[in-house]
């Protein structure tokens, strides 16, 4: 009598031989197929070419219904997609129908069928532990419902986790309390709704590297995942090579990897040496702040291409409210404390080409003239002279053309402001911006 094992192998063995035989004789078998174009089958009718199926797939929907029905019903609906991502076409229905609805649990999830997210909090812990973190922080930022007796019940329950109580401060106030507490090597930040993937931290636990920075998708409320992630493993040691770094990500338009603090692992010991903290009372970007000040301390970064962390865009955040006064006084918060930060990198790392453009393209190009677009579009208690000059002032630099390149309309304001009229600079950027606009539709 054979053994199962001497079975197995001669099973394998006549498969492997029959196997490569049987398709060889399929394929002689094959008779040659007449190759036609994509554009020509499309013109003869041969295939049926739908540019944008959704439409086609919601007027289907549409005609099987009784649309003047529903609308003269007035009918409200709630609406639970269970986190699920259909929640577009049917939104699109009820909506065509002129139902009112009201929609949970509408965020998709990036691992939708791959067993994330994870239905219990208990599960949530046991996954970071069997990540490999040993040291988890629950900060309880003066929640209303019940996070507070459920963060101390997973406490009770495991000895690894520590939990902070503290009053509502917003992001940047629970993250340097967690900071505060914390006693592990590396410090990584997930907010309440992000997941971490599986295997994350073995990907990325590279102990002799500073910082190390996986990737990450990107779900929105209503768009389809987005993937930002390094190219490759890679390594950089010293100075001229983090400048090689910093010029690679910039170079990409990959600023979404540095400007977030999550699928990051920082070192405890350099954030507390160089006492680096979130700025409190900044609300818009202040991962960036932190992430960049961070950099301007550390000899040895690592870079990981694998997808270890899955973000929520948040529907109604600050950073969808682009035009109101209070996003402009964020904005100015953030200018104030991102000029120097800049500055301090330029300085460590002056051999990065890229990094001294991130000046005008980024705190300028995007910011500064962010607030300038505002101001020309509608009025606002903060458009005085003294807040205009401020603006000014962040321009003033050696890389006018560099701006010029990318904010056309802005060359008559920073011209007339050298002259010294800002009082023009401001009227005439109107002028201007009203000019660019139509020439450009």
């Amino acid at each position: 009598m054979q053994s199962a094992d001497a079975l197995s192998g001669e099973y394998y063995e006549f498969l492997s031989q029959f196997i490569p035989a049987l398709l060889e004789k399929l394929i002689a078998e094959v008779e040659c197929v007449e190759y036609t174009p994509f554009d020509e089958a499309v013109e003869n009718g041969s295939i049926v070419y739908l540019r944008n199926p959704f439409n086609k797939f919601i007027d289907d929907i549409l005609a099987q219904l009784d649309v003047n029905v529903l609308r003269e019903r007035g009918l409200r609906v709630l609406f639970d997609p269970m986190h699920g991502s259909g929640t577009y076409p049917l939104m699109t229905v009820l909506y065509t129908a002129r139902c009112t609805v009201d929609l949970i649990n509408d965020n998709k999830d990036a691992y939708f069928g791959g067993g994330i997210p994870i239905a219990k909090q208990a599960d949530v812990v046991d996954g970071l532990l069997e990540h490999g973190f040993t040291d988890i922080i629950l900060v309880n930022d003066g929640s209303t419902d019940d996070s507070g007796r459920i963060c101390d019940e997973l406490s009770a329950e495991y000895g690894s986790v520590k939990v902070v109580h503290k009053a509502n401060g917003g992001v940047s106030s629970a993250r340097n309390a967690g900071i505060e507490v914390a006693s592990g090597e590396f410090i990584m930040f997930l907010d309440a709704d992000d997941v971490i993937c599986d295997g994350a931290l073995s990907r990325m636990y590279l102990p002799e590297y500073d910082m190390v920075m996986g990737g990450f998708e990107k779900l929105e409320s209503t768009a389809s995942v987005k993937s930002y992630c390094p190219s490759s493993d890679a390594c950089y040691i010293g100075k001229d090579q983090i400048c090689t770094f910093l010029d690679r990500i910039i170079a990409r338009d990959n600023t979404y990897l540095l400007n977030s603090a999550c699928f990051k692992l920082f070192r405890r010991s350099l954030i507390e040496r160089h006492s680096v903290r979130f700025v409190e009372g900044l609300s818009y970007a202040e991962d960036k702040i932190f992430v960049m000040t961070y950099l301007s301390f550390v000899s040895k970064v690592a870079t990981v291409a694998s997808i270890v962390y899955g973000y929520i865009v948040k529907a109604g955040s600050l950073s969808s409210d682009m035009s109101s006064d209070r996003h402009i006084m964020q904005v100015f918060r953030l200018l104030e404390e991102y000029k120097p930060v800049l500055e301090r990198l330029n300085s460590e790392y002056a051999a990065s080409a890229k990094l001294r453009k991130l000046y005008h393209e980024d705190l300028v190009g995007r910011y500064v003239c962010r607030i300038l677009t505002i101001f020309c579009k509608r009025k606002s208690e903060l458009l005085t002279l003294e807040n205009m000059e401020v603006l000014y002032d962040y321009m003033d630099g050696d890389d006018m053309l560099g701006l010029f390149s990318l904010r056309p309309g802005q060359i008559p304001n920073i011209l007339l402001y050298q002259i010294g009229s800002k009082a023009a600079a401001i009227r005439f950027y109107r002028i201007c911006s009203s000019i660019y606009s139509f020439l450009k539709g």
